[in-house]
């Protein structure tokens, strides 16, 4: 039992040793640069967000060791339940939802953060895991469309689309601190070429999304 405590207290450590050096390095390459001092403290504050809420800085490096199976069973465990009420996947095979689950990246947005931009070409779908997020536009770039919560999508039609390539036609800002999922098209392609009922489905319902 004191053995099992040591290593749990000794992995503990280097875990705040390892965000440790990644922050100081990160701020001593921002201080060569002369970086502004406003964008430093936007980086440290998600360093500092993104440790206490997840107890660690990309999750995906953690779990990369671990076999297939194991990591699919984790990535159930912790995210299926969200991702499963999604209405774009509802009607999707359960084994393509299992598939997606390990390949979704999680990223912390701060406050006023761009999530995307009008104009950008969509590579990318997102998942919004905890927080909010605002559709956000008009002639002063400022007026709110549509605010977005926990479990909704967007970004989807840029990867469903056959033509490719289309661009944002809106501004996406992190409404306070925003969790996604993000999965991007070459993932997503890959994981559809196996499921073709559920792409025709999800391809059906995203010509009936309006698209950020």
């Amino acid at each position: 039992m004191i053995g099992q405590m040591r290593d749990v207290v000794g992995a503990a450590t280097a875990g705040q040793t390892y965000y440790r050096n990644c922050m100081d390095n990160t701020v001593k390459y921002m201080n060569s640069y002369r970086i502004p001092r406003f964008v430093q403290n936007r980086v440290r504050k998600w360093y500092e967000f993104t440790w206490e809420s997840q107890g660690m800085l990309d999750e995906t490096e953690l779990l990369v060791q671990l076999p297939d199976k194991m990591r699919l069973d984790i990535a159930i465990d912790v995210n299926y339940s969200i991702v499963s009420k999604v209405a774009l996947f509802q009607g999707c095979d359960r084994q393509m939802i299992y598939d997606m689950l390990k390949r979704l990246k999680s990223v912390v947005y701060l406050p006023g953060d761009y999530v995307c931009k009008k104009g950008e070409i969509g590579r990318e779908m997102y998942i919004i895991k905890a927080g909010e997020v605002q559709v956000v536009g008009g002639p002063d770039g400022k007026t709110v469309f549509v605010t977005l919560r926990a479990g909704s999508v967007f970004g989807e039609i840029s990867l469903l689309s056959v033509g490719g390539g289309n661009r944002r036609t809106a501004n996406v800002v992190a409404h306070g601190f925003a969790n996604l999922f993000i999965l991007d098209k070459k993932d997503l392609n890959d994981i559809l070429t196996h499921y073709p009922d559920s792409q025709k489905l999800l391809r059906k319902k995203a010509k009936s999304v309006q698209w950020f």
